[in-house]
C-alpha cells in the first residue's frame, strides 16, 4: 500500500488512517462472524497502543475534547513530577505520556468480567509504586480512539 511519508505529522496521519481502517475492518468482520474473528477487544487494544505510541513528540496540537477526556476519565492516582521536580500538569499531553509509558514498560493489565471477557485496561506509570494509575473501560478506549481520530484526521 505504499510507504509512509517521512514528515512526522504526515506519517502520524497516515498511520492513523491505516490503523483505523484495520480496526474498523476487523470489528465489522467480528460482527459478521464472531467465530472467525473472536478478538475484537484485542484488535482495539493493539490499535490503541499503536496510535498512542506514534503520537510521541508529535507536532499535533490536541483539541479541547481531549483535555475534557482527561477530566471525565481521571486517573485514580496522578502525582508525578515534571523535569523541574515540580508537580506535573494534569493535561492530555501528560496523560498520553503516562499511558504510553505504561505500555512501553508493560505496566498495563486487562480487567475481565465474570465471563472472562476484557472490560477495561489498567495503566500504571512511575517508580516505587508509581505516580500514575488509570483504569479505562473498553468503551472509554474506543472513545479516546474516536477523539484522537477526530483530532488527527478530522474524522467523525
Amino acid at each position: 500500500m505504499g510507504h509512509y511519508p517521512e514528515e512526522n505529522s504526515e506519517f502520524i496521519r497516515e498511520f492513523f488512517k491505516r490503523t483505523l481502517h484495520n480496526l474498523n475492518t476487523y470489528v465489522e468482520d467480528h460482527q459478521n462472524n464472531k467465530e472467525r474473528y473472536p478478538y475484537d477487544v484485542t484488535q482495539t487494544i493493539n490499535s490503541f497502543m499503536g496510535l498512542i505510541v506514534f503520537l510521541k513528540d508529535s507536532d499535533i496540537v490536541f483539541s479541547q475534547e481531549l483535555e475534557t477526556f482527561v477530566v471525565d476519565h481521571p486517573p485514580s492516582q496522578w502525582f508525578c513530577n515534571n523535569a523541574n521536580n515540580g508537580s506535573e500538569e494534569h493535561n492530555f499531553k501528560n496523560y498520553l505520556k503516562r499511558l504510553r509509558n505504561a505500555v512501553s514498560h508493560r505496566q498495563i493489565n486487562s480487567i475481565p468480567d465474570e465471563n472472562d471477557d476484557i472490560v477495561a485496561l489498567q495503566f500504571r506509570d512511575g517508580y516505587n509504586g508509581g505516580c500514575f494509575e488509570a483504569k479505562l473501560p473498553i468503551e472509554s478506549v474506543n472513545l479516546l480512539i474516536k477523539l484522537l481520530s477526530q483530532n488527527i484526521l478530522g474524522a467523525n
